[in-house]
């Protein structure tokens, strides 16, 4: 069902509860209800048009009153008509009055939803356009061809366009959509293709748009272009959003026959980037023309095209959970490239419980033991996705044995596969083999599966699974001691009860160490929840212990009670446990200090800090440094960034990192123009994070710090090796070119520009600029080297740009902003944006005509 066709159905209802009210209309179809009600549906149209032309929710009163005389000439008669529109139950009063103290007539009103007024103004629009040569049709022609990229009233629009074809005679419906195709047209073509795929998907399989079978061809002209583009799905993810939006259309014989064509290129790009662009449809329904192509794809002789073919399979879900489908992906298992396995592996997890076939789960149990870590971490995680369809004894065993992985992330995946298991049927059998396996021989595996236990969470966090292991936090093994405390600190808040914590606390007094220490880390996880007095007073005690470990836990449980710890004498301990001769438990007193927040961030705090930015020991430098950017805003006061731009140069280099990042995280206060010149130098470091940050408070400046020696600067970090330093500069110059009132623009030479150019991608992968800014520097430069920019940004946004006489209009997003060409020198502006747009599109192979 169309929402056309929803929105069809709700009015007819509303008006048949209406006329029933009334002991009217009993045995009247739709057309009779409308026939019958034809003035308050005219006055409803009229309300929701002439509101929404005028860019209002709120229809006031004198436009109510004006509509209502248009159609009824005597008062009474109006009166009694609005009474009957207030009846009907979809105009509000936005009046908090009382019935009866005001005349209703006087109230403003809205719709009781958008998309009610958005449906009435359609219906308005689609009558005009009966009434031949008259005000109402031209107005309505009028409408069409100057609001039709208008992003406000796209839904009034795809409205217009399913009530034509499905119920408007078809020369009405082809004036429609001519109107459409008319004068003026997109200068780039992306809103309009847009417009079209979304009155096409509306329409359905219609035939009264004519003019549908060119239509789906310029669609697939446009697939074309796109694929063979290097960047295609950046440049056209506009694209793929329509259609992603538009499944019937994705359907349609000639788009399908686009696609199998593409996949069977010659060109190894073509076929990867067509891969790429179905699976980033996200075809989340079973499309059967689509999954055999995707099948065959898995076997291609290119990496991309395999790769991109498993993506979109995953994407079906469990849709795509056929016989055909899952051979193509337990061969693809077996895919000599490691990116292909992973995403076939990916993409039966994907599948779930419908993929949980014998098969299959041998498949996946051989893919846990492959050797790319990826595709073990991803067997992993796909069998747990199954949940308890694959609780299987031999599964079992596998993710127990993959408990012991030497990668963390698939020992992460084991555990929580085990817990997605036993919140299943075998819920019992899995603790029961996890608890046994406590007392195990091997000591890695007894951690993992303390681990296991932990990332059961809620799950396994029962009455039987705590008591089992508070009872092994008393065993007589210290080993079983470990693994019951670290099991109960996985499990962090969850465990938040009296007799746990009391007897962590009590375990804190372990004879064996190690106990003492995943105790301590319980406590911490169990966070602030486990800030008692009691428990504070013993974890200071534990600052104390003689052994290393122990004080390090200490710290870091304290850390963790957040702000609950932050009291006078823990604060103190831990500041002078900054300068502990072990080096350790200083970073974790630091991080403890940064947790407890904005309530520890006090003058004495932030003046033992700057002592300790000075300390001879450079890792009480280090931990001064990080407390200090933890505190962000609340620690940024003159001498502490004076104090940090000097640490900048600290000769430990991870002093210099932590200052910067402080710097970074006290936002504006750090960013000031008179600290330029210190950020410039800081752009030469040779530690790339100090030259990010750098570059991140260079442009929170924005225009005020756009001068041509920061330009310079910002575009030679566009080639900086590292790649997050690149993307914070285009950020950066991003937000210098559309600094507020444009102050930036200016200061940007045409070889500057050119250099922009150059990075457009980069430019774009950052969204760190838009097509309004850059036609602004256009037209306030009356720089050329702008536009090519201008018109890759606004493709890239799927804007529209428009030229009527002397007037340029930009619609991007929901704003239209109109420029006025004869004030800028309009003959010789209008030539170069035409022909520059018209350039680069013919450069990228654009179809044109539609």
């Amino acid at each position: 069902m169309t929402m056309t066709q929803l929105y069809n159905e709700i009015i007819e209802w509303l008006f048949r509860r209406y006329l029933e009210r009334q002991n009217v209309g009993d045995q009247l179809n739709k057309e009779g209800i409308y026939n019958v009600c034809h003035k308050e549906l005219t006055a409803l149209e009229k309300i929701a048009f002439h509101a929404m032309k005028s860019d209002n929710l709120i229809i006031e009163k004198k436009m109510l009153q004006n509509v209502l005389k248009e159609i009824e000439f005597s008062a009474p008669n109006r009166q009694e008509l609005f009474t009957k529109l207030l009846t009907i139950g979809i105009l509000k009063s936005l009046s908090q009055e009382p019935i009866g103290t005001k005349i209703a007539i006087e109230k403003d009103y809205y719709f009781i939803h958008l998309s009610f007024q958005e449906f009435f103004a359609a219906r308005y629009l689609v009558n005009a356009l009966r009434y031949g040569d008259n005000k109402y049709y031209q107005e309505a022609i009028h409408f069409i061809k100057h609001e039709k990229y208008n992003q406000r009233f796209l839904l009034l629009f795809i409205y217009a366009s399913g009530l034509l074809t499905e119920e408007g005679p078809i020369s009405r419906a082809e004036i429609f959509f001519e109107t459409m195709s008319s004068e003026p047209t997109d200068l780039l073509g992306a809103r309009h293709i847009q417009l079209v795929i979304r009155f096409l998907e509306e329409a359905g399989g219609a035939n009264a748009i004519k003019r549908r079978v060119m239509w789906l061809d310029h669609i697939s002209k446009w697939l074309q272009c796109a694929a063979n583009n290097t960047h295609a799905i950046t440049l056209f993810a506009w694209l793929i959003a329509s259609l992603r939006q538009s499944p019937s259309v994705v359907r349609d014989a000639i788009i399908i026959h686009t696609f199998f064509v593409l996949l069977r290129d010659t060109n190894n790009g073509v076929r990867t980037r067509t891969a790429e662009i179905i699976s980033a449809l996200h075809l989340n329904q079973m499309f059967p023309e689509f999954t055999t192509a995707l099948k065959n794809a898995l076997g291609d002789t290119e990496i991309g095209v395999r790769q991109n073919a498993a993506i979109a399979l995953g994407n079906m879900g469990e849709s795509a959970a056929k016989p055909d489908v899952i051979k193509g992906l337990l061969t693809a298992l077996l895919d000599k490239e490691d990116v292909v396995r992973i995403y076939a592996v990916e993409a039966i997890g994907k599948m779930g419980e419908s993929a949980a076939q014998p098969d299959v789960i041998k498949g996946l149990l051989t893919a846990v033991g492959d050797k790319q870590h990826v595709v073990r971490g991803c067997a992993v995680e796909a069998l747990g996705k199954m949940g308890k369809g694959a609780a299987k004894p031999q599964v079992i065993k596998a993710l127990l044995t993959a408990l012991g992985d030497k990668e963390d992330v698939i020992r992460r995946h084991a555990a929580e596969a085990l817990g997605k298991m036993g919140a299943g049927a075998a819920k019992t059998d899995v603790i029961k083999v996890l608890l046994s396996a406590l007392s195990g021989e091997e000591d890695v595996m007894r951690r993992h599966v303390a681990e296991a236990l932990g990332e059961m969470g809620e799950s396994a966090a029962k009455t039987e699974l705590i008591e089992g292991l508070l009872t092994g936090l008393g065993d007589g093994q210290h080993v079983v001691r470990r693994c019951a405390a670290e099991a109960l600190g996985k499990m962090g808040e969850g465990t938040a009860k009296p007799d746990v914590i009391n007897a962590l606390l009590t375990a804190l007094g372990d004879k064996d160490e190690v106990v003492r220490i995943y105790a301590a880390e319980a406590l911490g996880n169990i966070g602030e929840s486990a800030a008692k007095p009691d428990v504070i007073k013993t974890s200071l005690s534990a600052l104390s212990d003689k052994e290393d470990v122990m004080r390090r836990y200490a710290a870091e449980a304290l850390g963790k009670m957040g702000e609950g710890a932050a009291k006078p004498d823990v604060i103190k301990a831990l500041l002078a446990a900054l300068g502990d001769k072990d080096h350790i438990l200083g970073i974790y007193a630091g991080e403890a200090l940064g947790k407890m927040g904005e309530s520890a961030a006090k003058s004495e705090l932030i003046e033992g800090l700057l002592t300790a930015l000075g300390d001879k020991q450079h890792v009480v430098r280090r931990c001064a440094a990080d407390v200090l950017g933890k505190m962000g805003e609340g620690a940024a006061k003159p001498d502490v960034i004076k104090a940090l731009f000097t640490a900048l140069g600290d000769k430990d280099q991870v002093v210099g990192t932590y200052a910067a990042e402080a710097l970074g995280k006290m936002g504006e206060s750090a960013a000031k123009p008179e600290l330029i010149e210190e950020w410039l130098s800081a752009l030469r470091d040779k530690q790339h994070v100090i030259r990010r940050c750098a570059v991140e408070a260079l442009g929170k400046m924005g225009g005020s710090a756009a001068k041509p020696n920061v330009i310079k600067a910002l575009l030679s970090a566009l080639s900086d090796k590292e790649d997050v330093i690149r993307r914070c500069a285009a950020e950066a110059l991003g937000r210098m070119i559309g600094s507020e009132k444009m102050t930036g623009a200016p200061h940007f030479s045409a070889d500057a520009v050119l250099k922009l150019f150059e990075n457009k991608w980069l430019l774009m992968d950052s969204s760190c600029i838009n097509s309004t800014d850059l036609l602004n520097a256009v037209l306030q430069t009356r720089v050329d080297s702008w536009l090519p920019l201008t018109f890759f940004v606004a493709l890239y946004e799927g804007t529209a740009v428009t030229i009527v006489a002397q007037s340029l209009k930009h619609y991007r997003n929901y704003s239209v902003e109109k420029f006025n060409l004869a004030s800028h020198g309009n003959d010789r502006l209008f030539r170069r944006i035409t022909q520059t747009f018209a350039e680069e599109a013919e450069k990228l192979g654009w179809p044109r005509e539609c």
